[in-house]
């Protein structure tokens, strides 16, 4: 499980420091801190750090923005989880235009749908890797 975090990870830094100027690292990091927890939040900093090492940009940001990210996502999570796919959508879509703002200084309709569609599709995947039993399912207890 860790090792394929790891390479998706690593892909989604590669493509969006070389590539593209999409945040797809921070779908893939708000998608798997939404599915696994807070264990991966640790890989989520240090992808940060490599985003930010392979990006030229000040060292640390990306960490701390996905840090917050993963912290909301903890705080609320409740509310973001699969059974509810609404709020994790509107969460993600709030999410990657602020992320457009703060790091690439634009955002389009096109890039905020696009992050939507990589956000579903990558859940998707998710939900194959992971096994039910590891899928942290939060319900409401009574």
């Amino acid at each position: 499980m860790r090792g394929k975090l790891i390479v998706i990870l690593l892909a989604g830094v590669l493509l969006e420091s070389t590539i593209i100027s999409f945040p797809i690292t921070l779908i893939i990091v708000s998608v798997y801190v939404l599915s696994v927890g807070a264990d991966t939040v640790k890989w989520a900093f240090f992808g940060g750090l490599l985003l930010d090492f392979l990006a030229i940009r000040a060292l640390g940001e990306t960490s701390i923005f996905f840090l917050s990210m993963s912290w909301v996502i903890s705080r609320y999570k409740k509310k973001l989880h699969f059974g509810n796919i609404i709020y994790f959508i509107i969460f993600l879509s709030c999410v990657s235009t602020f992320y457009g703002f703060l790091f690439f200084r634009f955002v389009t309709g096109l890039n905020v749908v696009g992050s939507l569609a990589i956000g579903a599709f990558i859940l998707g995947i998710v939900k194959l890797i992971v096994k039910g039993d590891e899928l942290d399912k939060s319900k409401i207890k009574i």
